[in-house]
């Protein structure tokens, strides 16, 4: 992927380049983002610039992202690439990145000088630089103050082609470069447990009719606000009991693309229909198959369908059980104790298969228990 023609030089990146650009330098401070501008003439003007969306420029980009997070057991989504070029004598300003780096030289030299940043572990949010624009989540980690790169001591690395330099998120770095210089970073941003356990906190809270409503009398005063504020005591009361319905796996397999949810579907996996999808079901052309597709809407006007999938004639009673849970919820073992003689492997594959035409959702959160 990184011998690719696209990236075998900086003029080579600017002439063949389509993408977002970003740059910096002309004494601005931070890296700004253009529309319709070319890639050559920033690169003449002696600009730093990002090409922010070379993983899906370069062949092999995609497959080379998706690997490494198979082999570091991150979500789909996790990892993307742009390349850096700078002139002689340019760079990139003192900033820390809440994301972790891997840094790949590949063509010209640079001095890359970095430094832990000490005031907040494991920062979350956005690129921090000094003097620069604060952002909303940065006040609640900065209880020991807010980062400063002036207390924190520097080391330079000396990078050249082939040349590869691994930060942690939250280390401070700027960048010199030597002569002509042309990088990859590989930006790896797996979903951090907070938000994880928001997304599903969230899930289980949307179950409960008292946490939908308002509290009315907030902004009041007298028996108004003291009816809401108990209103708000008896539901944090509640609350401790709520969070203890999430296990571990909920919050590992939050935010799963579909396909990862799909080969993870067992006994436990809960389903239920979509409003207003209905079976559409005729003979095929080869004898002991069926054409399925699935009918959306609940007006012939506003009717849509998916495309046809060939089920076996053995499959269509379990197609056929499932259309006709209407009532709510249902699990994968209620679908194998109503087809015992099926391998649960089939039955898989029949509950992937509404799943992936939108006739079923895969419920991703956990029940609350009485849902109301």
């Amino acid at each position: 992927m990184m011998l690719d023609k696209l990236l075998s030089s900086p003029i080579e990146l600017a002439h063949g380049y389509s993408g977002r650009l970003r740059f910096t330098g002309g004494g601005c401070e931070r890296m700004v983002q253009v529309a319709d501008v070319s890639a050559a003439t920033l690169q003449d003007m002696g600009l730093t610039l990002q090409f922010v969306d070379i993983g899906l420029c370069v062949p092999g980009a995609p497959a080379f992202m998706r690997q490494l997070e198979a082999e570091l057991g991150l979500h789909e989504g996790s990892v993307s690439i742009s390349a850096f070029n700078a002139p002689r004598e340019g760079g990139l300003r003192c900033h820390y990145d809440a994301q972790d780096l891997i840094s790949v030289q590949l063509h010209g030299t640079k001095e890359f000088h970095h430094a832990p940043m000490q005031e907040i572990r494991n920062p979350f949010g956005w690129q921090f630089m000094p003097m620069g624009p604060d952002f909303e989540d940065l006040y609640p980690q900065a209880g020991d103050g807010f980062p400063d790169p002036r207390r924190a001591s520097f080391k330079t690395a000396h990078l050249q082609p082939g040349s590869v330099l691994f930060l942690p998120r939250g280390t401070w770095h700027y960048t010199e470069a030597s002569d002509d210089s042309l990088s990859l970073s590989i930006m790896i941003d797996p979903v951090p447990a907070l938000q994880c356990a928001l997304d599903q906190l969230r899930l289980l809270l949307l179950q409960d009719g008292d946490w939908r409503q308002p509290l009315y009398g907030a902004r009041g005063s007298g028996r108004n606000y003291a009816a809401a504020r108990a209103q708000a005591a008896n539901l944090l009361a509640a609350l401790p009991a709520i969070v203890a319905r999430l296990a571990p796996e909920d919050l590992l397999d939050s935010s799963s693309g579909p396909d990862r949810c799909l080969e993870r579907i067992d006994s436990g996996s809960r389903f239920q229909r979509t409003p207003y999808a209905h079976l559409e079901c005729r003979p095929g052309e080869v004898s002991g198959m069926h054409k399925l597709a699935v009918r959306f809407g609940h007006t012939a006007s506003l009717t849509q369908r998916s495309a046809h999938a060939d089920i076996s004639a053995a499959t269509l009673s379990v197609f056929q059980w499932i259309e006709a849970q209407t009532a709510g919820p249902f699990s994968g073992a209620a679908v194998q104790a109503a087809f015992p003689a099926a391998p649960f492997a089939v039955l898989k594959d029949v509950l992937s298969l509404c799943v992936r035409t939108q006739f079923l959702k895969l419920l991703r959160f956990p029940p609350l228990g009485t849902p109301s």
